[in-house]
């Protein structure tokens, strides 16, 4: 699944006075257990992880109290990755969401640099240690015949 589409930056500027903080999570099919999703925000490494992220800030760019912000934020890719278990394809590793975050400066959004891109995709991944596998025996056969 994905969907793209084009952010009107100008009025999110006018109309955002907060940021919200959100955190995903995952639950089993009686909605008796959830799990957090762990979040890959972009420029950290793969092994690190947060538990929350934003969809548009404008807030961590105020220089002091009283003053407009300098830049506006916004998560321009969220991926959701879901890999399935090689073993049994109805199970499922625990999933990651991946965002990429863009900034543009207000002054610049404000000057006619008003629509920024957003996308938002799942992707379903499975390992293919086991086909390679095959191949590689099958082809080692096929050379021996």
């Amino acid at each position: 699944y994905e969907n793209n589409c084009v952010l009107n930056l100008a009025n999110t500027i006018s109309d955002l006075d907060t940021t919200t903080f959100y955190t995903l999570f995952i639950s089993n099919e009686d909605l008796t257990t959830v799990y957090p999703v762990p979040v890959q925000l972009d420029g950290l490494s793969p092994d690190e992880g947060v538990a929350r992220f934003f969809l548009l800030d404008v807030n961590s760019s105020i220089p002091t109290a009283g003053s407009d912000p300098i830049l506006l934020q916004w998560a321009s890719s969220i991926t959701l990755s879901i890999p399935f278990r090689e073993s049994d394809k109805s199970l499922l590793y625990p999933p990651r969401m991946t965002v990429e975050y863009t900034q543009r400066l207000t002054a610049d959004v404000q000057a006619g640099g008003s629509t920024g891109n957003g996308g938002f995709k799942v992707v379903y991944t499975s390992s293919y240690g086991s086909f390679w596998i095959a191949v590689v025996v099958l082809f080692g056969l096929c050379v021996a015949w």
